[in-house]
C-alpha cells in the first residue's frame, strides 16, 4: 500500500473507533454488558450441565438441575434477541 492509501485507511478507523460521538458510546457499552451477561449465562449453563452429568451417574432426581438449565435457557434466549434487535 502507499503512504496515502495507508493515512487514508487510518484516518477513518480513527473516525470509526477513537472519535466516537457520545450516542455510539452509550451503545458500545450496552453491547459490552450484554455480551458478559451472555458469557455468564453460558457458564452458569455448562456448571449446569457438569451438575446435571453427576446426578445422571448417581441415578440421582434431575428435576430441579432441569429447571435451573431451563431458566438459564430463557434467559439467554431473551438476551440473545435484545442483541439482535438492536443490530
Amino acid at each position: 500500500m502507499h503512504e496515502k492509501d495507508l493515512k487514508k485507511v487510518l484516518s477513518n478507523l480513527r473516525q470509526k473507533y477513537v472519535e466516537r460521538p457520545a450516542d455510539s458510546q452509550e451503545t458500545v457499552d450496552q453491547e459490552t454488558l450484554s455480551s458478559r451477561k451472555i458469557a455468564k449465562i453460558k457458564q452458569k449453563m455448562v456448571g449446569l450441565e457438569m451438575e446435571r452429568c453427576q446426578l445422571m451417574m448417581d441415578r440421582a432426581d434431575l428435576t430441579s438441575v432441569d429447571e435451573k438449565i431451563a431458566k438459564q435457557k430463557s434467559l439467554y434466549k431473551k438476551c440473545c434477541q435484545k442483541v439482535e434487535s438492536r443490530g
